[in-house]
Parts: C-alpha cells; sequence; structure tokens
C-alpha cells in the first residue's frame, strides 16, 4: 500500500487557499470563451464559479463588513495572519460593493432578484479578479518579507493564476456582451 505525505494543516489550507487563487485567474477565460461562442449556460455556470472563488478570496482577504462598520471572520474561517504575517490590506473596503452584489445575485434566492434590470458596471468581472489578483499579490509580497512557511504555495498559485489571465486577458463584460 503507497504511503502518501500528508501536510500538515497549515500546510493544507495553504494549498486549499492557493486553489482558491488559481480558479480565480482561470475562470474569467472560459467566460470569455463561452461568451464569445453564444453558449449562455456555460458562459453563466462559468460566471458563477468566477464569482464564487471571488466571494471566497475577499472574505480571506478582508472579512465580512458588519453595519457597524468593523470587520469580522468566524472562528473557522481562514484568514491571512494563519500563515505567518502581519500583512493588512490598504484599503479592506474596497471590495465591499462587490461582495455585495455577489451576495445579492448569486449567493441566495430574493424576490430582489424578480423584475431587477439593473445591470452591473462594465467589465466588472475582470475588475473583481484583476483588483483581486494584485491584494494577493501584496500578500504574497509580505509572506516572504515575513519568511513564512507557505510562501512557496502562495507564489505559485499566484503565477499560475497570473498565467490563466494572460491566457486571455480581455475585460469582460464587453460593450457587446452587456
Amino acid at each position: 500500500m503507497p504511503r502518501y505525505i500528508v501536510p500538515d494543516p497549515v500546510t493544507q489550507s495553504a494549498l486549499n487557499v492557493g486553489f482558491e487563487i488559481m480558479l480565480l485567474g482561470e475562470m474569467p477565460r472560459w467566460v470569455l470563451h463561452f461568451d464569445d461562442a453564444a453558449e449562455q449556460m456555460p458562459m453563466v455556470a462559468c460566471l458563477e464559479a468566477a464569482l464564487l472563488h471571488s466571494r471566497a478570496l475577499i472574505e480571506f482577504l478582508f472579512g465580512r463588513p458588519r453595519t457597524d462598520g468593523t470587520r469580522h471572520r468566524k472562528a473557522s474561517d481562514e484568514s491571512p495572519r494563519r500563515f505567518g504575517t502581519s500583512w493588512q490590506a490598504n484599503n479592506p473596503t474596497a471590495f465591499d460593493g462587490w461582495l455585495d452584489m455577489i451576495d445579492k445575485h448569486l449567493v441566495h434566492l430574493s424576490m430582489n432578484r424578480v423584475g431587477n434590470t439593473s445591470t452591473a458596471p462594465a467589465h466588472f468581472l475582470t475588475d473583481i479578479v484583476d483588483g483581486l489578483l494584485a491584494e494577493v499579490n501584496d500578500f504574497v509580497k509580505a509572506l516572504e518579507r515575513d519568511n513564512s512557511g507557505q510562501l512557496t504555495q502562495f507564489k505559485a498559485a499566484l503565477a499560475q493564476a497570473k498565467v490563466q489571465r494572460m491566457k486571455d486577458p480581455r475585460p469582460w463584460p464587453s460593450s457587446q456582451t452587456s
């Protein structure tokens, strides 16, 4: 029977967060691919996957906003501090509007969705993804500065995400898509 090396829990967590980072970089090109092919349902599925991975990383990097203006995480949620860094986002509220949009339109069914004809801003998906990848880049720099034991996992995930984004860096949705 083969023996497998099971990473310690912190490394497993780094690999899980790294997976989210890689998928974040991967999904926009598939949204574009299916949008170009005029295949509505696969495009919507890829868009929703991209938004779910965006939400996970927003919550990881910044926590969730509270109504009193503070931020929070559940005790069981991953946070950047788990990986040996004192990194803090320069602007932890920068993605709150996107998080609200994702919550309202994706995460739960609501009567507010019925008859809602509002549209998201042009290029919203690529704005979210590219903005999050920039934040992840800052986080990785902090891991390097702080000599984190998980630096390798995060550097690899970020590099993979950047490669995937370069495969089709067009903004989405474009004016033709909306």
